[in-house]
């Protein structure tokens, strides 16, 4: 009876110290005075996160002040057994109210049921499932359950035109379209933060946005567009088809099984044992899908023989493409150490230029082969056998894009501690003359995945929206330059290229390092959680030896006899 109850205690502790919800001392409750169409204004409820100006919306508030207008939606939310909370938005339609929007109220206390997590809330727009950073207010009794959003994500996937006009006060224009000023973010510093970063046309190799493109930095997991490129070129010179078996070594064994691994033993989405056969085309997508390191080694081993032997080629093979900034030291990106009594960590490096440089030669060579995996959001692995559950083994996308975007052509995701979260992504768009070219977007160093998502949709977005309006520039293929640090945006391009909010060399502002980060998910939260699982995690360790205690002493009080 003791066990099944420290059982019981202890799962709930675990569960209170892992729920990933906001410190209330992180949020400010905000009756924001919002004026549709230069109307009066009317209240919509809403949250500072952490600092000033970084506004969290109330969707049914918004709803109800949208209803009857062009940008009018509608919203559900329901029970979902996967996710906790299924919202459905129902773009065009007018919003039925369920009672106390758009009324004023100082009760905005954040309490245990505002979870700030995409993992608690399955979020549709027009049955198109959607990944976005979404607070949500759970069911109660004095408030129907409500979903919080974040400025930037309404502006783009609401497409609304919104404007600060004054403190705590918000217009919102129904006629108009969500402006992509990037000459105010270059302002403002949107993307300073960022390692590197770089938007350019793979069809003509013309750089329309780039900041550090030449300087190396760490890659991780986008290392293995590297590792495809290698296994492609193999393909294609017979050395093995994709239909051919590799036998599962030792080392890709040991790797499936570290805390870098996907298949290992417990088998959520499949299991690698030592021996097993599995498919040259099940390694790729497992690779390049949910970035299994394991796959990359095997396929490494597959190639040369070794993960040291594939290094070194895929060294050779970028200098032969002029990707002059790469360094590799494996097939997967994860760091490296050097084999001294004082140890020196490595990653794989390559500029963001580079990389840029690299994805446009696979889209010319092989764009079909490529996007026909990156673009798939799950697919069977058959030959790795069955999962833990008992269905058939499989993989599932690590990026986000493919849900927010759905023309995305996916590409490759990748982070580690040093790289920070890194994206390399893919969008046909068309021209006001009915061409369309592959862009290819760039991120590397982003805080997070929330930052990485958001900024690389914001200038894919952007692209879409100037083109549709004008046509491609006719240049020749074009190398990114050095830049010196004082003129980090000296590849963004000229008036005669793209609009005129676009910053040119001459009317950049000096860079200004901000104050405080403007990331939802700033140090100072993440440290308050990190202290909130922790205190959690004390709460475990004292019920648990709270229960021994407690058992110890009745087993004292048994009689022998009673115990055969």
């Amino acid at each position: 009876m003791g066990k099944r109850i420290f059982s019981l205690l202890f799962c709930l502790c675990l569960l209170l110290s892992l729920a990933p919800r906001v410190d209330a001392a992180q949020l400010d409750g905000v009756n924001l005075a919002v004026s549709i169409d230069g109307g009066d204004p009317v209240t919509v409820k809403a949250y500072q996160s952490s600092y000033g100006n970084n506004l969290l919306i109330s969707l049914r508030d918004l709803a109800a002040a949208l209803s009857g207008t062009d940008k009018a939606f509608d919203i559900a939310t329901e029970p979902d057994e996967e996710s906790g909370t299924h919202i459905a938005v129902r773009m065009g339609s007018d919003y039925i109210p369920v009672g106390g929007e758009n009324e004023p109220t100082d009760d905005l206390e954040v309490t245990d049921s505002f979870y700030a997590s995409t993992a608690y809330n399955k979020l549709y727009i027009d049955e198109q499932e959607m990944r976005l950073p979404t607070y949500l207010h759970t069911e109660s009794e004095e408030r129907p359950a409500d979903i919080y959003l974040r400025l930037v994500d309404l502006g783009m996937y609401w497409n609304l035109a919104l404007t600060y006009t004054g403190e705590d006060a918000l217009s919102i224009d129904t006629a108009a379209d969500y402006v992509y000023d990037l000459m105010g973010l270059e302002a403002d510093g949107y993307f300073q933060d960022l390692h590197a970063i770089v938007l350019a046309d793979a069809d003509t190799g013309c750089i329309l946005y780039g900041s550090n493109a030449d300087q190396p930095t760490q890659i991780a997991s986008t290392t293995k567009l590297m590792t495809y490129l290698l296994v492609k070129e193999a393909l294609d010179a017979g050395a093995f088809a994709e239909d051919s078996l590799y036998t599962v070594s030792e080392e890709v064994y040991r790797l499936a099984n570290s805390e870098d691994g996907i298949y290992r033993r417990s088998g959520k989405y499949g299991t690698l044992k030592e021996g097993d056969q599995v498919t040259v085309e099940d390694l790729l997508k497992a690779m390049l899908m949910i970035s299994a390191n394991e796959a990359a080694t095997a396929l490494a081993e597959m190639v040369s023989g070794s993960e040291e032997a594939f290094a070194q080629l895929m060294n050779q093979r970028a200098q032969e493409l002029g990707l002059t900034s790469a360094v590799f030291y494996n097939p997967h990106g994860l760091p490296s150490y050097t084999q001294d009594a004082t140890t020196t960590k490595r990653q794989n490096e390559m500029s963001a230029g580079d990389m840029f440089r690299l994805v446009q030669y696979l889209l010319q060579h092989y764009r079909e082969h490529l996007t026909a995996i990156t673009r798939q959001i799950e697919a069977d692995l058959p030959s790795f056998g069955q999962t833990k559950d008992g269905v058939t083994a499989y993989t599932r996308n690590t990026n986000s894009l493919l849900y927010n975007l759905p023309d995305c052509l996916g590409f490759k995701t990748g982070t580690t501690n040093r790289s920070g979260s890194n994206l390399v992504a893919g969008l046909p768009v068309t021209d006001s003359n009915g061409d369309t070219h592959d862009l290819v977007v760039v991120i590397f160093g982003a805080e997070d995945d929330a930052e990485r998502y958001e900024k690389s949709t914001w200038l894919l977005k952007y692209a879409q929206q100037y083109y549709a309006a004008n046509p491609f520039p006719q240049e020749q293929p074009v190398a990114v330059t050095e830049a010196a640090p004082t003129e980090t945006a000296a590849t963004v391009p000229t008036e005669e290229t793209l609009p005129a909010t676009v910053a040119t060399e001459a009317t950049l502002p000096a860079v200004v390092e901000p104050e405080e980060p403007a990331s939802l998910f700033t140090p100072v939260t993440l440290a308050l959680m990190g202290v909130s699982c922790f205190a959690g995690m004390v709460v475990t360790l004292l019920v648990v030896l709270l229960i021994r205690a407690v058992t110890k002493k009745r087993r004292k009080t048994y009689d022998p006899r009673f115990m055969r």
